[in-house]
């Protein structure tokens, strides 16, 4: 929403924003309440991303409602680096050095990006005015260090990131015309550090443990004409995982998660209007069963308990919102995963597969929608979700096309009460509902898939048809204002597509 470095946010399969959990090397980078800005990500040393998409809560926890980001960095391997320097227009210019690398047990990764950009800043506007207050600053460092002996491993993983930007104002962009100027005193700053400890060690030939430790340090400051404000958060994670081939194609994973976390700020205010941190915990216990038979046939159940603790909340006086005490409160949510799959058909490298998969998954309010409600029993929210699909590959197995369909329905969305009557006595609550569905189709050409004229092409195309709908809220007929039931869902495009292509030829590699 905006040129460089303005928010960024990814909205999976329909559901909101704050419904992607993103793990960096492990760590659950989102900040509390799961908003996670992407506009600030840095990936020049980051070896690969994988997406789930559905509700993941099941193996992952709270916060996994809608899709799972996990973003692994680069380690390992021959010894190598690289150095680029880009420039472009809005006086924006970008600097990156990573290195990777093994030496006999000692691996090791290491990366240094930085951003700048002037935005419009200095363009003369229709209205004679000129654009200021449109740059964007990133710089982020990171290194990982491992040490691996037979099937045993164990690393390290630091990140930090530090960003500046100036907002502006929808200068330009207002067709109602309400807002001609350009703000010239908003700017905020934001700092990120992201830290980890993981191991792996088999205990026999068939059980193998894992485990990790991780903190996610988050700060937030912003100056604009109605004075400063700032923001915090504290995550701390550390967990465990056995995994067990048990035999007969089954393998079974169980753990232990454990998640303090601790967020503050200007906004957040006790009874003295004092600042005020907001203490919760969660432990999470899964356990998830993966079968195939003859690799054929292929079932995964997963199912989790979580513990979401939070300490008392005292009351604030605040005259546009009051809040009484909030006591200790505890919730246990259960949510279970099942998916499988079926390969109907097969020819050598090419095949035929079916699949579905069902799940469930919840977001715990986060500091704001704790700090300004009078609701003591504010509850998570929460999704259910199913989808099918099927799989064809062709020549070869260098080709795969791809069909899915899925469903999404969002419950116990928190939203503020306004003039419901009979709805609710609180001034927010968990009554607001949602919807959305849709089609995902995608093929993929991989590896040599044909050769013309010496040279090997390969590529990827997709598309997305997406409904979406707001609900009426618990025990009334309308819709939380300004929507109206059966309208859709902000910033969810009804279609979209991507399409990208390669071409080799030997050392040289080109792409669109």
């Amino acid at each position: 929403t905006g040129s460089t470095g303005a928010a960024t946010s990814v909205f999976p399969r329909g559901g909101e924003s704050n419904y992607t959990l993103v793990l960096i090397d492990g760590v659950p980078a989102n900040s509390f309440g799961g908003d996670f800005d992407f506009g600030h990500l840095s990936t020049p040393n980051v070896e690969r991303i994988e997406v789930g998409r559905g509700p993941q809560s099941a193996l992952f926890g709270s916060n996994a409602i809608g899709a799972v980001v996990r973003i692994t960095s680069r380690r390992g391997g021959p010894p190598s680096a690289a150095f680029n320097v880009e420039g472009g227009q809005f006086g924006t210019s970008r600097l990156s050095a990573s290195t990777a690398g093994s030496h006999q047990e000692f691996e090791w990764g290491a990366s240094y990006d930085q951003l700048l950009s002037d935005g419009m800043n200095g363009e003369l506007l229709d209205n004679g005015l000129t654009v200021e207050n449109d740059d964007y600053t990133r710089r982020t460092g990171g290194g990982s260090a491992g040490w691996r002996r037979g099937g045993s491993w164990v690393r390290g993983d630091l990140h930090h990131t530090e960003d500046e930007r100036g907002f502006p104002g929808p200068f330009g962009s207002d067709p109602a015309g309400s807002y001609g100027g350009i703000e010239l005193v908003s700017r905020g700053d934001n700092t990120r550090t992201v830290g980890s400890v993981a191991f792996f060690t088999p205990l026999s030939q068939r059980i193998g443990l894992r485990g990790q430790t991780g903190f996610n340090r988050y700060d937030s400051d912003f100056a604009s004409s109605f004075g400063p404000s700032s923001a915090f958060s504290r995550r701390w994670n550390g967990g465990a995982q056995l995994d067990a081939a048990v035999g007969h194609g089954l393998v079974l994973s169980a753990g232990v998660d454990l998640l303090p976390e601790r967020p503050g700020g200007t906004y957040i205010r006790g009874a003295a209007s004092q600042e005020i941190p907001v203490e919760r915990s969660a432990a999470g216990y899964f356990a998830e069963g993966r079968w195939n038979s003859n690799e054929r046939v292929f079932i995964t159940a997963g199912l989790r308990v979580d513990d979401i603790r939070r300490d008392q909340l005292e009351e604030s006086p605040d005259r546009f919102s009051k809040r009484p005490v909030l006591p200790k409160d505890t919730m246990v949510s259960v949510n279970p995963r099942i998916a499988g799959a079926w390969i109907v058909r097969s020819t050598g490298a090419d095949y035929t597969k079916i699949r579905g998969a069902a799940g469930t998954g919840i977001r715990p309010p986060d500091g704001f929608e704790l700090a300004f409600t009078d609701n003591p029993e504010l509850k998570p929210e929460r999704s259910r979700s199913a989808e099918a699909g099927v799989d064809q590959t062709f020549a070869g197995g260098h080709a795969v096309a791809e069909a899915t369909v899925f469903t999404n329905h969002y419950d116990d969305l928190i939203v503020a009460v306004g003039s419901f009557s009979g709805s609710s006595r609180y001034q927010t609550d968990n009554i607001s509902n949602a919807r959305a569905t849709g089609l995902e189709l995608a093929l993929t050409l991989r590896g040599r898939v044909m050769q013309w004229g010496g040279l090997d092409l390969a590529g990827r195309i997709g598309y997305t048809a997406l409904d979406t709908e707001i609900l009426a809220v618990d025990q009334d007929d309308a819709a939380p204002p300004p929507f109206e039931v059966g309208q859709a869902l902000l910033r969810r495009p009804a279609h979209s597509f991507f399409a990208d292509a390669s071409v080799t030829s030997g050392r040289v590699t080109a792409f669109v």
